[in-house]
C-alpha cells in the first residue's frame, strides 16, 4: 500500500468529532490569567550588573599596587573576569532572545 492510498483510507475512516459551540469558550475560561510583562526587570538588572562590573574594574585597577602582585590580586582578578564574563553572557543572551 502506498502513502496516498493509506492517507485516503485514514481520511475516510477516521473519527470525526461532533460540533460543540461551547467547546472554545469553555477551554478559554480554564486558561490561566494573562501574565504581565516583566521584561523591564531584566533590563534594569542587566544595567545594574554592567555598572557594578565597570565600577569593580575601575576600583581594582585604580587602587591596586601595580608593583607587587599578591595572591589576593590574582583571586580578585579571576573572580572579576568570571563575573564580568557571566554578566556579558547574560546581557548578550537577553539581546538575542529579545529579537525572537
Amino acid at each position: 500500500m502506498d502513502d496516498n492510498k493509506l492517507k485516503q483510507l485514514l481520511k475516510e475512516q477516521s473519527y470525526k468529532p461532533g460540533k460543540n459551540e461551547w467547546f472554545t469558550p469553555r477551554v478559554m475560561n480554564k486558561l490561566p490569567a494573562k501574565q504581565h510583562s516583566t521584561g523591564w526587570i531584566n533590563v534594569v538588572v542587566n544595567i545594574a550588573a554592567v555598572i557594578a562590573c565597570i565600577v569593580a574594574w575601575v576600583m581594582m585597577l585604580r587602587y591596586s599596587d601595580h608593583q607587587v602582585i599578591t595572591v589576593r590580586d590574582i583571586m580578585y582578578f579571576t573572580g572579576l573576569v568570571g563575573v564580568s564574563g557571566l554578566v556579558a553572557w547574560q546581557v548578550l543572551k537577553g539581546l538575542v532572545l529579545a529579537d525572537e
